[in-house]
């Protein structure tokens, strides 16, 4: 029998095989009903702006964890490409915003196509394993990602530390 540390280690290696296989599906172009391959990045900017109605390029940025230059390069992407649109609030024409022209809706739509597909998929995979045992699964996952968070916390503060010497 394997010790708690070998289980931890075996997880850990298995979790991040499956991590590079979704780096290597987020670099694949894909066709969400548009008949254009666009990148994964490009997709979630798109649902996004979807499913964030009225929200400004910042906040919009700090939701996608982008930087407001490397959205606003991607927007005009998204825009000559006929996406979305860029448009300023009437009581407002400092903020930019963004929305969906009738090509990015049908794309969104793909994109959620793509995902209920995926999940069938795994769900089919995971049909006959013990709804304990995916509780169990997901709790561990829980405190692996409490832990992430507080670690690339700490890891940034160094490196705002290091920065300001």
């Amino acid at each position: 029998m394997k010790t708690k540390k070998e289980l931890f280690n075996d997880i850990y290696n298995q979790s991040m095989r499956i991590h590079n296989k979704m780096n290597i599906l987020q670099r694949i172009p894909m066709d969400y009903g548009s008949g254009e391959q666009l990148h994964l990045s490009e997709i979630h900017a798109i649902e996004a702006i979807a499913e964030n109605p009225d929200t400004h390029m910042a906040d919009l940025a700090k939701l996608l964890g982008v930087t407001r230059g490397a959205l606003m390069q991607m927007t005009d992407r998204l825009e000559k490409k006929g996406y979305t649109e860029k448009y300023m609030a009437e009581d407002n024409q400092k903020l930019v915003y963004f929305r969906l022209k009738s090509k990015g809706e049908v794309v969104y739509r793909g994109h959620l196509e793509y995902h209920h597909e995926m999940n069938s998929r795994i769900f089919s995979c995971l049909k006959n394993i013990a709804s304990s045992d995916i509780e169990a699964s997901a709790a561990i996952l829980d405190k692996i990602e409490f832990y992430m968070n507080r670690y690339v916390n700490e890891k940034k503060a160094l490196s705002k530390l290091k920065k300001k010497r």
